[in-house]
């Protein structure tokens, strides 16, 4: 029985990602009752040339979150929230997959490669600004919640605000499409009428 519990006793328990990230980046931490880890001041990754960011996905921030001008084409290890501004101008973002969940200032996205929004639809976010994204061509998947979306079609207060047209990406009318032009196909299979044959006994 002794071997086992030393078994055990052996096995490493796995570090959070995220606080082995805040470890290298000599960044003082606290860990909140739900297990997020919390820090109090803003973090600064601008002008890095990073491809990727650290792995932050289990942190609050308390200040901004600043990443603009570098390489990045992804989201993914923002914070998990951020109650300040949230800032990555002039970077290769493609959506707004890993978006924070919270964002309690601006979130500034211009200037980037952006071709949806998709991402952001769970978000809670202040002010979103995705102007200067030449490849985004429709809103669809707003933010759950914003004061103001900013954009190339227009500055929008609510998701109500913005046109019908914006709303829904081609892609999706795509789809749409092609699933009514399926139902249709299929009412008139069910429908049409039924010719009854009948073979002569040999």
């Amino acid at each position: 029985m002794s071997g086992l519990s030393d078994a055990f006793n052996t096995v490493a328990v796995q570090e959070d990602p995220s606080e082995v990230a805040l470890k290298l980046l000599n960044v003082i931490y606290s860990r909140r009752a739900d297990g997020r880890l919390l820090v109090e001041t803003s973090l600064d990754f601008r002008n890095r040339d990073l491809t990727e960011l650290p792995n932050l996905s289990n942190v609050v921030v308390q200040g901004d979150f600043l990443f603009s001008v570098n390489d990045l084409t992804s989201l993914k290890g923002a914070p998990y929230s951020v109650s300040g501004d949230f800032r990555g101008t002039l970077n290769r973002l493609k959506d707004l997959r890993n978006l924070p969940r919270h964002i309690g200032g601006v979130a500034d996205l211009s200037g980037n490669r952006l071709r949806s929004l998709k991402g952001a639809e769970g978000a809670e976010v202040g002010v979103l600004n995705v102007t200067a994204n030449p490849g985004l061509k429709d809103l669809e998947n707003p933010p759950k919640s914003f004061t103001e979306l900013q954009s190339d079609f227009g500055t929008f207060k609510t998701a109500d605000d913005i046109p019908p047209e914006l709303r829904v990406s081609e892609a999706t009318r795509a789809r749409i499409r092609e699933t009514a032009d399926s139902l249709a196909g299929l009412t008139r299979a069910v429908s049409a009428p039924r010719t009854a044959t009948f073979r002569k006994k040999p």
